[in-house]
């Protein structure tokens, strides 16, 4: 009873209840066998999708455990080890990608090459960059088996590895086939093409290379870097004309750049390498006055000190010191101790020890030298250790300051704890501010994100459609992520009326498995209802309940839905029985986001006062055929 049971569960998708079946069977037939391999699979899948990546995991060892079907089993493998690494379970992700592909059943699958390219970022989020490169170079071995952006990507990586293993000829060679190739990762090529130039002394060849970043790749990220190094490597030439002008437009263009305060450093020691000692004065005092507490800052003191004292007037050094905070050599040297010993326990993990010890650092020196670095990592110690408020506190000080190196992480953790505290408001100016300023492609991503979430949530419609489509539009965007951003798009679209887009949108996502997908389904639903097409609605609830049978809620909501295509077509009849279907069998689940049951007896009640008080008319009572009410009734 309990395989035919599974074998109707396996018809109709229902993967949760015939793992159940067949898990009450001690001794399995063949038949029963390959139907568990099967269900397990599947109801991994689901996991999966869900983001339940445990769960996934148990499922798919028991699709490799019983070993029925060859195929089915190396799908299982492949799936475990991405689940793996989505968890960023590296090690136990390599083992498991190796069994994949070691497994002879895995040869001529779809993913067989893909899992090269996944082992190689595997070792390479380890830092084992010369194991990365071995996989990263079998799976761009063979181009026929990759699609462009992941062959740019890894030939890019394997570029970064040897650079990263000081093995600088054999990066070159693929950082030069990236630029022929003009890859969408050319420009970067570029800038790393042009630092290792400058590593091996060529500073000829790195400046060609910063020239040619900038005249062919203008609206690059890395023109800022690009700017700076241009700077460098015409100092290094002896051509202070062009380092100026270097250093001066990135100033101009990038006036919150990190890289200012090293740019003006560098002004001050070209002027005062050519002998112009008050212009130089002048840019080190600027970099003290605009960067306090930061390394450029400290640079800048020292060559202020060398130049009174070069010009015989310390005296003047001396009344100059008094007006830097904290600028005495005893205080330096209180506060250089004090905040070493803070980040020492920092480093050895001590949260808690180490939250004090930066608290005690900021109330001594208020205008320490190290205030910048010591709130930041208060702030971080404060965010590990869950004490919100105050980490809040913490990075928000840190983006009040001039861009400096903590800036974009600031950004991005106060964004986060804003949107878990549901102030969105506050969220979006610090998503918008990460957006314009971040240097990083990840932390743009995160800002785009996060806006899409916190526009939808405070029903912002276009707002959320604009940044949904950057999402959509992104090669950079996980799957979860563009699943997400289509079902957003779809919503705003549809609250906003226009129900061709969000049919579209949400056309997309029903294609999904999982909870998404049947989400996707119910809206669809949804769609043909407020276009008032009922019969359309009416056939698409049944594919909601006959595709999605482990996800209840959306079953329930899709009952409701069908009982009120009825109800808009005149059959209470069938309405009131669908509902009553409902009232008297649906079982609520933890994560409803609705009380699907106490919804269906609301609108129940309605019809039958409606019906009692005689108001409703003859013709609402049933107007379908007798023959079409028959084929309800089997649907149903």
């Amino acid at each position: 009873a309990n395989e035919l049971l599974a074998r109707l569960y396996l018809t109709t998708h229902n993967y949760k209840d015939a793992l159940t079946a067949l898990e009450n069977i001690k001794d399995r037939s063949g038949s029963a066998k390959d139907a568990y391999q099967k269900v397990a699979y599947y109801r991994g899948v689901e996991f999966y999708n869900d983001g339940d990546r445990d769960k996934a995991i148990n499922m798919f060892e028991k699709t490799i455990v019983n070993d029925v079907d060859p195929s089915l089993r190396a799908q299982a493998m492949y799936w475990k080890a991405e689940a793996l690494y989505s968890q960023n379970k590296f090690d136990a992700a390599v083992k498991q990608y190796r069994i994949y592909i070691f497994n002879p059943g895995s040869i001529g699958t779809s993913m067989y090459n893909m899992a090269n390219y996944n082992i190689g970022y595997c070792y390479f989020k380890m830092n084992k960059y010369d194991d990365a490169q071995v996989w990263f170079r079998k799976y761009i071995k063979t181009r026929g088996e990759t699609d462009k952006a992941r062959w740019d990507d890894a030939n890019i990586r394997t570029a970064d590895c040897f650079y990263a293993m000081r093995q600088f000829d054999n990066s070159l060679d693929f950082y030069n086939e990236a630029i022929s190739n003009k890859s969408s990762s050319a420009d970067y090529a570029l800038f790393q093409k042009g630092i290792i130039m400058g590593i091996q002394n060529n500073q000829a060849g790195k400046a060609a290379s910063m020239d040619m970043l900038l005249a062919q790749y203008p609206k690059s990220k890395y023109k800022p870097d690009a700017l700076f190094e241009s700077g460098k490597v015409a100092m290094a030439m002896n051509n202070g004309e062009k380092a100026e002008a270097s250093f001066n437009k990135l100033m101009t263009d990038y006036p919150r750049s990190n890289y200012n305060g090293k740019a003006m450093v560098s002004i001050g020691l070209m002027q005062y390498t050519n002998n112009e000692d008050e212009k130089a004065l002048m840019t080190y005092k600027k970099v003290i006055e605009k960067y306090p507490g930061s390394g450029e800052a400290t640079e800048a003191l020292n060559g202020v000190k060398n130049i009174y004292i070069g010009n015989g007037k310390p005296d003047d050094y001396f009344s100059y010191i008094k007006t830097v905070p904290n600028a005495s050599v005893s205080n330096g040297a209180q506060d250089s101790i004090t905040y070493e010993a803070a980040e020492q326990r920092y480093l050895k993990g001590n949260m808690q020890d180490a939250a004090a010890d930066f608290s005690n650092y900021l109330s001594r020196f208020p205008d320490g030298a190290f205030r910048l670095n010591a709130t930041f990592y208060k702030a971080e110690c404060d965010y590990r250790n869950k004490n919100y408020a105050s980490a809040l506190t913490a990075y928000e000080e840190i983006i009040a300051k001039p861009k400096n190196i903590y800036t974009e992480k600031s950004l991005v953790t106060a964004a986060s704890i804003q949107l878990r505290n549901s102030k969105m408001n506050e969220a979006i100016i610090l998503y918008k501010k990460l957006e314009e300023t971040a240097d990083l492609l990840d932390n743009i991503m995160t800002a785009q994100a996060g806006l899409m979430i916190c526009y939808n949530k405070t029903e912002q419609r276009e707002e959320a459609i604009t940044y949904a489509q950057k999402i959509i539009s992104s090669d950079k965007a996980s799957k979860e992520m563009v699943n997400e951003a289509h079902l957003i798009y779809g919503r705003s679209s549809m609250e906003s009326g226009d129900f061709v887009t969000a049919q579209k949108e949400m056309s997309v996502i029903a294609k999904q498995s999982g909870e998404a997908g049947a989400e996707a389904k119910y809206d669809l639903a949804l769609i043909q209802n407020k276009l008032q097409n009922f019969k359309s609605s009416k056939d698409k609830c049944f594919e909601v309940i006959n595709a999605v049978p482990s996800y209840n809620y959306w079953i329930g909501k899709s009952f409701i839905l069908l009982a009120d295509n009825y109800i808009a077509l005149g059959d209470t009849f069938q309405a009131k029985h669908t509902l009553k279907s409902i009232v008297e069998n649906y079982e609520k689940d933890p994560g409803d986001k609705e009380d699907i049951k106490a919804m269906a007896t609301e609108i129940l009640n309605g019809l039958l006062q409606k019906e009692k008080s005689g108001s409703m008319k003859e013709e609402e009572k049933s107007s379908i055929p007798e023959e079409d009410l028959s084929n309800e009734n089997k649907n149903q």
